[in-house]
């Protein structure tokens, strides 16, 4: 068990690292073993939580993306063949994706397609950090989506 405290002062971006260092010795997390997931919520959507946590610690992260109208145009532009059809009313998609300023280079956009009429679909969008399987990371990061 650990325990990590933290001020109104500290950031989420600089409360971060040493947190997940802590979760890594808890969990004895070493090189050869698949890195462990963590889910954010949609405060830590930018590369200054981002960048630090890939280069110094052994997770991947999964952080759920604001939801404006951009994204949603965005993800609606994309060809039916870019979705994988995962049961009635449900497919996902991965694309790469780099976040704005970012210096550790690109992650994943995982959108989940909910609906079965073509203009009526509605999109949740995600951020990840590694190439693993979209349909598993976005099961264990069903949550409602940022504002």
């Amino acid at each position: 068990m650990g325990f990590h405290l933290s001020g109104a002062a500290r950031t989420v971006a600089q409360a971060t690292p040493p947190l997940l260092l802590l979760a890594q010795a808890i969990l004895n997390v070493t090189p050869d073993q698949p890195r462990p997931l963590v889910l954010a919520d949609c405060e830590p959507y930018d590369h200054h939580i981002v960048d630090p946590v890939r280069l110094q610690t052994p997770f991947d992260l999964l952080i759920p993306m604001p939801q404006g109208r951009g994204l949603q145009a965005r993800c609606a532009a994309l060809p039916e063949s870019a979705f994988t059809r995962r049961w009635a009313g449900y497919a996902t998609a991965k694309q790469p994706w780099t976040l704005r300023d970012s210096t550790t280079g690109p992650g994943y956009h995982l959108i989940q397609r909910s609906g079965e009429t073509p203009g009526q679909y509605f999109y949740k969008s995600f951020f990840a950090t590694g190439d693993r399987p979209e349909l598993a990371d976005l099961n264990a990061g069903s949550w409602p989506p940022c504002p």
